[in-house]
């Protein structure tokens, strides 16, 4: 994969469930004129520090407290069509194993959007190496009232891009047609 995903993320659902995921996934500075805003995704996965595969998971020789840092795949999530960098379904994608420590950022400069409504957040960062496909995944359990929609492009890997659309724990993947909504 490349460097740099550009992601927008969008999320819909109830007033309450919404302010609660802003305030846990995002830092909004209050005195800023501008978009300033940080993104925080890791909190929707709070101790699991990777998802693996079964058979991953059954070679590993792991103590029991390290059992409790993994999910296991196929109990985390469907399997989906995925046409994404020389992927058919998303189990294609994810290998064996996928952290969910990832390193996220706001471009202020030149990809950065956020809008807010009572019952939607759109939001843009950008994510090194990977979509983080499992955070979100992750989120969509801890928030099952919401709806994601997240869509994503690799700077420098021929710009593949892809979309997946899901609610607690259940995604879909949309075709390849990258959707770049502006709110204004």
């Amino acid at each position: 994969m490349g460097n740099y995903i550009d992601c927008q993320l969008i999320v819909e659902g109830p007033k309450e469930s919404i302010d609660r995921f802003k305030k846990l996934t995002l830092e909004i500075d209050p005195e800023s004129v501008t978009d300033s805003y940080e993104v925080c995704l890791t909190e929707l996965m709070p101790g699991i520090e990777s998802v693996v595969t079964r058979d991953y998971f059954n070679s590993l020789e792991l103590e029991e407290d390290e059992l409790t840092s993994l999910l296991i795949l196929d109990e985390f999530t469907n399997d989906f069509d995925f046409p994404f960098f020389r992927s058919n379904t998303f189990y294609d994608w994810f290998g064996n194993a996928r952290f969910t420590k990832w390193s996220i950022w706001v471009d202020h400069n030149c990809w950065s959007n956020l809008y807010m409504s009572e019952t939607l957040l759109s939001v843009k960062f950008t994510s090194l190496e990977t979509p983080p496909l499992i955070l979100i995944i992750g989120g969509s359990k801890l928030f099952p009232d919401l709806n994601f929609k997240m869509s994503f492009f690799d700077v420098f890997d021929n710009y593949e891009t892809g979309r997946i659309e899901g609610a607690n724990g259940i995604f879909t993947g949309v075709n390849k047609e990258y959707e770049l909504i502006d709110y204004q």
